[in-house]
Order: structure tokens, then sequence, then C-alpha cells
């Protein structure tokens, strides 16, 4: 039982990041986000991490378009939950939600 409690005592926490996209690093596959909680967050994006474009005013995710890494720009909405680095400030995450800044503003 003790083993148990150690190897969960070592999972990451997760943590589900909503903010403004403040730069897009394509090489590094890095997203820089300033959060609604005021804090600034690095999310990383692997080969497997899904980037979706949610379209205006839709609430059902098999509605958004799949979307590259480049298309992401600053200013955007970004929504991501993933596991917390050691930092507190890195996310690695599996899927990214992005609103664009244009359509931001219309809302």
């Amino acid at each position: 039982m003790l083993c148990l409690g150690a190897a969960w005592a070592q999972t990451p926490p997760a943590k589900a990041v909503a903010g403004e996209v403040t730069s897009v690093d394509s090489s590094a596959g890095q997203i820089k986000v300033k959060g609604d909680d005021g804090a600034a967050y690095i999310i990383g994006v692997e080969e497997n991490t899904n980037l979706l474009r949610m379209p205006l005013g839709e609430k059902d995710v098999k509605k958004a378009e799949k979307i590259a890494l480049s298309d992401i720009n600053i200013g955007d909405r970004l929504a991501a939950r993933g596991t917390l680095g050691e930092d507190s400030k890195t996310l690695t995450v599996r899927t990214v939600m992005i609103m664009t800044k244009a359509d931001v503003a219309k809302k």
C-alpha cells in the first residue's frame, strides 16, 4: 500500500489554462500564454497534440477545425488542460482549443 501511495504522490498535477496567446514558437513547439489568472504559461506542443480552432459561437468540439501551430496568432484565445511541469509554468497538453482574436472581438 505504501508503494502505491508513493506513486500517486509523484503524479504531476493537472492544470487547466485559459488566456491570450502572447507568442508562438513553431520551431520550439511552444505557445506562450498570459493566463486569465495573470500568470504566464508555456504550452508544450508535441507531434500528437491536437490543435483545434472553434468556430464563433460553437460549443460542440466535434465541429472544431484541425489547425497547425503556424495557424495560431498573437491575441488568439487559448484553452488547454495538461500536465503541469516542475516549474509550475510549463504545460504538456494533448489538446489545444483556439478561438481567433477576430472571433473574440465579434463576441
